[in-house]
């Protein structure tokens, strides 16, 4: 795996303050019904191996929207407190199946979406909130909490452009699009943080 992985002793704890102005919701019709089966890429439902988790952090974000700025420091800052995190590198999002990633996801104590502006056009990160959500409403807020990150508040539009054109990529089922949108909608209700313009400023060039 790779170097996104820091080892640690150190917990971290999913405190929160007052819930955000910022969720997210999308658009959609027929939400409720359940995905369709894939048996080519049908995650694992187990935790990796060694016992426990392998890293408290998991974090999902859209790389050209903030990964060499805001992404960057924050899991430098977490790993820096001694909090195991995982986080894709480029070469790793090129080559890595859906079920590897799945354990990963699954393997991981707290999730971290970091809602960005074309976080929606990626099939990456809609898959990813998907299991997360999945794995949240399986063991509950205490056990596996989802905190959100609030990169850009007033994105609504650019997510529902997002979800027009995957309803026209052929490749994707309507079921799978649904449950994505349910998925989105579910993790933006959760109280998160939105950032700062201060914190903005970490921005890539």
């Amino acid at each position: 795996m790779t170097g996104g992985v820091v080892s640690t002793r150190r917990k971290i704890t999913a405190d929160r303050g007052r819930p955000s102005d910022c969720g997210i919701e999308v658009r959609k019709e027929d939400a409720g019904r359940n995905p369709p089966e894939d048996e080519t890429a049908e995650p694992s439902t187990e935790t990796p191996e060694m016992g426990g988790f392998d890293c408290e952090v998991f974090i999902s974000f859209r790389g050209k929207d903030t990964r060499k700025g805001f992404t960057s420091h924050l899991h430098k800052e977490l790993e820096s407190r001694g909090i195991s995190t995982f986080i894709d590198s480029e070469r790793l999002e090129k080559g890595r199946r859906v079920s590897d990633l799945f354990k990963w996801i699954e393997g991981s104590k707290i999730f971290m979406p970091i809602f960005s502006k074309n976080y929606a056009e990626s099939k990456w990160c809609l898959g990813e909130i998907a299991k997360m959500v999945e794995i949240n409403k399986r063991e509950g807020d205490q056990r596996r909490p989802i905190i959100p990150i609030f990169y850009d508040k007033n994105f609504r539009a650019s997510f529902e452009e997002a979800f027009e054109s995957h309803q026209h990529n052929i490749e994707l089922g309507e079921e799978q699009i649904n449950e994505w949108k349910v998925a989105l909608t579910e993790a933006g209700k959760i109280s998160g943080y939105c950032l700062s313009l201060k914190l903005k400023g970490m921005r890539q060039n």
